[in-house]
């Protein structure tokens, strides 16, 4: 009995697990933190607007304790609310309003500004609140594959890792005149469309050198906790292709899509479908007649009572648009 009871639970544990993966599990709210290390004038931010001091307090950066470096961040973010609180206010109610905030575990636009602060890139930038635009917010913040510091060392081992004999020999009479800010670049814009073309040995130096805030696969799909987010990652970041070099995988396989930025529709489809129900929208993939394949797949969803169709698994993506049936 013993036995067949350990049969049954591990079946169980594994069915779960299954349905976790295909279904995609809604997150909870994070608690805003309560400890210590909140820099002096946040009280004053929280009189003026109680809900703007709670959301900064829910951000993944300051669960775990609130750092020297976060907290200038947040005391920037005080300042530059003091500047012009009535557009701040304006701005965050539009920022808040991204996403359910009843399931995401945070605000990722308000994450964006803290991004800003941390980066010390906020000073002086008022037309993020005046005239408030979130994608003008995530074109300054979102820095998908921005490389940290990298040594002119690195940088050798990266070119001479350039598997095309011509690019290579390009990239390495252009560097005589460019500076090495913009040569990374131009190397960083090749990667993103073919990390192939790069040996494993490259591959891995600048997957060292990335910016750790994309890199994690839960961490990524929390933040992209509304339609907007999502389309607008999957329209810079991802690629259409049939790719293999990576690997066998499976049409379903949105690990794979996140990992090489590269998928045909289904995949992305599979994607776009477990960053919703994850974020708590009701989602499916629907088929239609393709041009090329048979089908063509693409994501039927509901947001503020209305459905949307999400389609970014073409060569030229077409976002968000509603939905109507039969067309």
């Amino acid at each position: 009995m013993r036995k067949f009871v350990g049969w049954y639970t591990s079946q169980l544990y594994i069915l779960s697990f299954l349905c976790a993966i295909l279904l995609g599990c809604s997150t909870t709210p994070n608690l805003p933190y309560q400890g210590s290390g909140y820099p002096g004038s946040f009280s004053k931010l929280a009189l003026n607007n109680r809900l703007l001091a709670n959301e900064l307090g829910k951000l993944p950066e300051l669960q775990d304790g609130i750092s020297e470096k976060e907290a200038r961040a947040l005391d920037a973010i005080v300042k530059f609310y003091q500047g012009n609180p009535n557009a701040f206010d304006s701005a965050f109610k539009q920022m808040h309003q991204i996403g359910l905030p009843e399931v995401r575990k945070y605000c990722s636009p308000l994450q964006s500004m803290f991004w800003l602060a941390e980066d010390d890139e906020l000073e002086g930038n008022k037309d993020l609140i005046e005239g408030y635009s979130l994608e003008k917010l995530l074109d300054m913040s979102w820095k998908f594959g921005s490389f940290l510091k990298m040594s002119e060392f690195q940088l050798t081992q990266i070119l001479n890792g350039i598997k095309n004999k011509k690019v290579r020999k390009n990239y390495l009479a252009i560097r005589k005149r460019l500076p090495s800010g913009i040569l990374t670049k131009y190397i960083n814009e090749d990667y993103r469309k073919n990390k192939f073309a790069f040996t494993k040995e490259s591959r891995k130096i600048i997957e060292d050198i990335k910016d750790p805030r994309w890199k994690n696969f839960d961490v990524v799909t929390e933040r992209l906790n509304a339609p907007e987010l999502i389309d607008y990652y999957e329209r810079r970041r991802f690629n259409y292709g049939y790719n293999s070099q990576g690997g066998v995988h499976d049409v379903r396989d949105y690990f794979y899509v996140f990992k090489y930025n590269q998928g045909h529709c289904v995949q992305i489809t599979a994607f776009t479908i477990y960053c919703l129900r994850k974020a708590g929208y009701i989602a499916k993939e629907i088929l239609v007649p393709g041009y090329v394949a048979a089908y063509h797949a693409l994501t039927l969803f509901e947001m503020n009572g209305k459905r949307y169709i999400m389609d970014n698994g073409t060569p030229a993506p077409a976002g968000i648009h509603p939905y109507v049936k039969g067309k």
